[in-house]
């Protein structure tokens, strides 16, 4: 039999890269590029002409993939005039094909019945990044000697939850690459002999989908004035971190408050500590001209090394050769000593940084959580002299601000969140809390002007000796 597949079946764009036999395939973008579709039409075209071709189709949930794979090969099928040749049920949700290939659909919440499918050939991942988890399970069930090849295809929006710089999928395919499309290879050592696997990212938008109207084209252009999150992922297809509502910094705005910074070795640094040892125990780097402050560095560090002393260490390491003086500042509660040892956190962060000369401006008490984020948002909506910027490497610091959310006192609420069945733990509000006690520290009178409903456009800006561009790429 000898079936004719129109020649212009998907958008230019797709075409190479949909013929790719790599291990893994992945069309990230924006809505109404057109990868989801070409997916699913270059998907019929091979279980139709493959001697061997089982197709697993999986979502996070069973019950959202009828409406959205299973549906979308259905309607190719149709346009392509093939209906008399596949046979689509619901109950179970799978697709036929009369030459006895054919896809199966299951929902990432039934993995009992992922792992029971056999001779697996290709995975269509649609829509939502998986959990590493997840991922795992799937992937590990991919083994057969039936078909030349197996591949995994991902149609995805660039979007998860939280800073997407520390999600497992953008540092496994993505991080390093200045590119938004290329091909990334991972080779390793099996029974002597080198196996190399790689991994195709095409990125694509709505301008690459002839097949979309300029009404469509104009509501998702039309975000770049509504909502910049929208406008990254949603148009332009690259990765963003969501801005949530309900937030603690409701002020902050990451366009405005964030950028490239420069270390200064003329001009003293400013560490600041959290002792939270989950996710990491922190510390935040900066240094600060007049009312200009500008956040330069952050240590994170996990466990095993989430320790007083280890992250100490680290920090001496990286800053050891710098002459012109430090301050030390974090949570007061770091002061005290314990029955264990006669030092207290801060004992030991003064004896390990001794060869940079720290002096120690830790608060007696730290301010109250809610009149404290008042100010802050305060100098965030520069209702204040004081200007600052957070640098574009401290992902995590961005993180807490992007998703640090505000109790119904006003405080902060952290949330806790338990990983792999280990203890639970607060997710986010530590780089942040580190910050808080450094700025809270050297603004702290502007903080008390504040604070008593004072006027602080009264407080003079020192002059300084240095002139600073308006373009924050220069602090």
């Amino acid at each position: 039999m000898i079936i004719e597949f129109p020649e212009q079946y998907a958008p230019d764009s797709f075409h190479e890269v949909i013929n790719q036999k790599s291990r893994y395939l992945i069309l990230y973008g924006g809505r109404a590029s057109g990868k989801s579709t070409s997916i699913a039409k270059r998907l019929i075209m091979r279980c139709m002409v493959e001697p061997f071709f089982r197709c697993l189709l999986t979502r996070k949930t069973a019950n959202t993939i009828k409406d959205s794979q299973w549906q979308t090969i259905k309607d190719c099928v149709e346009d392509f005039g093939l209906s008399d040749y596949f046979r689509f049920t619901v109950s179970p949700l799978e697709i036929r094909c009369k030459n006895g290939n054919k896809f199966i659909c299951r929902g990432q919440d039934e993995v009992g019945r992922i792992k029971s499918v056999r001779d697996i050939t290709v995975v269509w991942w649609e829509e939502e990044i998986p959990t590493e988890k997840d991922f795992i399970t799937v992937t590990s069930s991919l083994r057969t000697l039936k078909a030349p090849y197996i591949q995994e295809v991902f149609t995805i929006n660039p979007e998860v939850e939280g800073n997407y710089q520390d999600n497992w999928f953008y540092k496994k395919f993505f991080a390093g690459e200045p590119n938004l499309s290329f091909t990334r290879t991972v080779t390793t050592q099996v029974k002597g002999k080198q196996v190399t696997n790689t991994a195709i990212i095409h990125h694509s938008n709505h301008w690459d989908n002839p097949f979309i109207t300029d009404s469509y084209r104009a509501e998702l252009e039309e975000y770049k004035n509504t909502n910049e999150h929208y406008y990254n992922v949603y148009t332009c297809g690259v990765w963003g971190t969501q801005k949530k509502e309900g937030l603690f910094y409701k002020k902050w705005v990451k366009s405005k408050h964030t950028g490239t910074v420069v270390y200064n070795n003329q001009t003293p640094l400013h560490f600041s500590f959290d002792f939270n040892v989950r996710p990491y125990i922190t510390c935040t780097v900066w240094q600060m001209e007049g009312f200009r402050a500008w956040q330069i560095d952050e240590f994170c560090l996990k466990t095993p090394d989430n320790s007083t002393t280890a992250l100490s260490e680290k920090v001496l390491a990286k800053y050891r050769n710098h002459a012109a003086g430090c301050f030390v500042y974090g949570d007061p509660s770091g002061g005290k000593h314990t029955t264990v040892s006669n030092d207290s956190d801060f004992d030991i962060i003064i004896r390990i940084l001794a060869p940079i000369r720290p002096t120690n401006r830790v608060l007696r008490s730290a301010p109250g959580v809610a009149i404290r984020g008042q100010w802050l948002n305060h100098v965030l909506l520069s209702n204040s002299p004081i200007e600052l910027l957070i640098g574009n490497n401290c992902i995590n610091t961005i993180a807490d601000y992007n998703n640090v959310q505000e109790a119904a006192d006003g405080t902060k609420l952290k949330k806790k969140v338990t990983i792999d069945g280990g203890a639970p733990f607060e997710q986010y509000g530590h780089t942040s809390d580190a910050n808080d006690y450094f700025l809270c520290k050297v603004f702290e009178e502007n903080m008390k002007l504040f604070i008593n409903r004072k006027s602080v456009a009264i407080i003079e800006i020192p002059t300084h000796t240095d002139t600073w561009g308006t373009n924050r790429n220069d602090w």
